[in-house]
């Protein structure tokens, strides 16, 4: 048995290097032509539209109360690829079920993030796949490299088993590309210091390729579907950028960037913060924090959050759930509200259910 698992982990790891070189080569071909101008979908054909307004970052158990009102448009559904793929090949979406259940009792419209990195099974270890120390959360704990081969074939599994199951759901409006990184979602390695990820084989190059080979695995898999891949800053601000000048060029039709850091300060992430004004194609935020978490924000606050959207071209964020089912503040309300506003269009979801 111990064979037959070695021999399928080469199998895996000698497809994905020729899917590997198929990429690259188209990429290549792309990276040559001028980038195409956005696709704008058909007036009135909202399924075909990227998400818009104020979605819930949590909606997990009672927490789905935070769908409840009429601003809110939908809630990120946030899970653990070692959830949906406890074995090889097994997949098991009762996580994302349980989830939608709020959802769908509010009528509302939902993302998709599938966490990798720490959050990623540990039988790829078991498979053969390479390993690499972080800090996460104060705690050291191994993540395969976003460049190991056997990593990509299985992301690329994972993404084809998730488009098939939900790639024609209409109100899935976004879907994030994992990553290998610190909480395997956001594009950051915060805790660590950047020559230890040197160390043990990060390079720009390897990121970049890895990160398109991922974007690529998505992209196939939701064919009809909006897609997000979130950046940070890791080190210097290239890694990132470079990630960008990709999406523009191959894939920005249906793929976006997001910033999970979105606070109203101009002086964090500030070099990334004007790439991604400069950025040609979709973008989504969600809040660096809770509104009670003064020290987060700018000097404008919590609504300055909102302006600084404006500015940088985002019509959609994820606020905590904290705002809408905790919150004691008016003026919170009102600016999230505001923000929501300003982010019209109707969402035909399901027939009886009032569109928002």
């Amino acid at each position: 048995m111990e064979q037959i698992g070695k021999l399928t982990a080469i199998l895996l790891t000698l497809a994905c290097i020729a899917a590997s070189s198929a990429w690259a080569e188209e990429n290549r071909a792309a990276s040559q032509e001028a980038p195409a101008a956005l696709k704008s979908p058909a007036q009135g054909e909202e399924k075909n539209t990227p998400p818009r307004g104020i979605y819930s970052s949590h909606v997990i158990g009672k927490e789905a109360d935070s769908l409840r009102p009429a601003f809110v448009k939908g809630g990120l559904v946030r899970v653990f690829w070692s959830d949906i793929e406890p074995k090889p090949g097994q997949y098991d979406f009762s996580v994302i079920e349980a989830q939608l259940q709020g959802v769908r009792r509010y009528g509302k419209l939902w993302s998709l993030a599938v966490l990798a990195g720490p959050r990623a099974p540990d039988w790829l270890f078991d498979e053969g796949a390479g390993s690499m120390e972080i800090r996460f959360r104060g705690e050291r704990t191994r993540i395969v490299p976003y460049w190991d081969l056997l990593l990509q074939a299985r992301l690329k599994l994972l993404a084809e088993a998730l488009g098939k199951k939900y790639g024609n759901d209409e109100t899935l409006k976004l879907v994030y590309v994992p990553q290998a990184t610190s909480n395997g979602i956001e594009g950051h390695f915060n805790g660590n210091r950047y020559e230890d990820l040197q160390r043990q084989g990060f390079t720009p190059d390897k990121w970049v390729r890895a990160a398109g080979e991922a974007i690529d695995s998505f992209y196939r898999a939701f064919p009809q579907k909006y897609l997000a891949f979130e950046v940070h800053e890791i080190g210097t601000v290239e890694t990132p950028e470079r990630i960008m000048r990709l999406i523009e060029k191959s894939y920005r039709d249906r793929v976006g960037i997001a910033v999970w850091w979105l606070s109203g300060r101009e002086n964090y992430q500030n070099a990334l913060l004007q790439e991604v004004r400069d950025f040609r194609g979709y973008k989504y935020a969600q809040a660096i924090g809770r509104s009670d978490q003064g020290r987060r924000f700018g000097a404008g606050g919590y609504g300055g959050m909102f302006e600084q959207a404006k500015k940088l071209g985002i019509r959609y964020i994820e606020v905590w759930n904290y705002e809408i089912t905790r919150n004691r503040n008016p003026e919170v309300t009102q600016s999230i509200e505001g923000f929501s506003r300003t982010q019209p269009g109707s969402h035909p979801i399901h027939r009886g259910v009032q569109s928002q």
